[in-house]
């Protein structure tokens, strides 16, 4: 069974609050804050992905380099692909935005057996431009 967990995202403090720290004040408070749900995943550092976080991800099952001026994880984050977690269609996905035509995709979470998933920050937090 996957384990349920939270976080939320205070308004007021605009700080990031663990679920221990608003479960008691949650039912009197709740339009002070934004809840995101823990995914059940790990990224490549092992920190938990919950919604809301923004992501590095590379599909793939595959490791190729044929740039020798580069290293090989320089060379797959260059290849890597950058969106929000979300939940829908009763899956947590990978939102991607393509800028290029101002539209926006759902991606499976699985990344392969050579890819990863890298927690690069949350909307809330982060300033990460070209999401």
């Amino acid at each position: 069974m996957r384990e349920l967990k939270f976080r939320a995202w205070h308004k007021g403090q605009k700080k990031m609050v663990p679920a221990n720290l608003f479960k008691g004040i949650m039912n009197q408070d709740y339009p002070t804050f934004h809840i995101m749900q823990f995914t059940g995943k790990l990224d490549k550092n092992r920190k938990e992905i919950y919604e809301g976080d923004i992501c590095r991800i590379l599909y793939t099952d595959w490791t190729s380099n044929t740039d020798d001026s580069i290293s090989l994880e320089d060379y797959l984050i260059s290849i890597s692909h950058t969106g929000i977690v979300v939940f829908s269609d009763l899956s947590f996905q990978i939102e991607m935005y393509n800028n290029k035509f101002n539209d926006h995709s759902l991606y499976s979470m699985h990344y392969g057996e050579h890819g990863f998933i890298e927690v690069i920050g949350n909307i809330y937090e982060s300033n990460t431009a070209n999401v």
